[in-house]
């Protein structure tokens, strides 16, 4: 079984560069710490599944729409972890699915992704600590 995923939200956000601009670099995160404070954030976690000659190892096709969902879970956000700010420059993300029995397709994307995140990390770890106001 193949898929992919995606992050669909009931509210967007759309800003171009002039707007942008105007904005405080942390603006999301400010705007997500907003909504926690307020009570959970709930995400469905859901898997859309490959039907056969569906084209699995190129990230750059995209499936029609009517491919069948599955819902894996759910994910709550309860709380900012403590140390947010130290926590930010110990994650990786990592596009390669490294658990056993789950195997990564043959997209080559996935390996230089993977690179890619790996120096994003290393250079954040050497970055001083920038709290949420700003200051370091």
């Amino acid at each position: 079984m193949a898929g992919t995923g995606s992050i669909r939200t009931r509210e967007s956000i759309t800003l171009d560069d002039a707007a942008a601009a105007t904005r405080d670099p942390n603006f999301l995160f400010e705007e997500l710490s907003a909504r926690i404070a307020k009570g959970p954030i709930g995400f469905r976690i859901l898997v859309q599944v490959a039907q056969e000659g569906d084209i699995v190892d190129d990230a750059t096709i995209h499936w029609p729409e009517d491919r069948r969902l599955i819902e894996l879970g759910r994910l709550q956000l309860t709380e900012v972890v403590a140390g947010n700010e130290q926590q930010q420059q110990k994650i990786i993300f990592d596009p390669i699915p490294r658990v056993d029995g789950i195997e990564p397709s043959e997209d080559p994307l996935l390996e230089l992704r993977a690179a890619i995140y790996l120096l994003s990390g290393r250079r954040r770890r050497q970055a001083p600590v920038v709290q949420a106001s700003g200051s370091v």
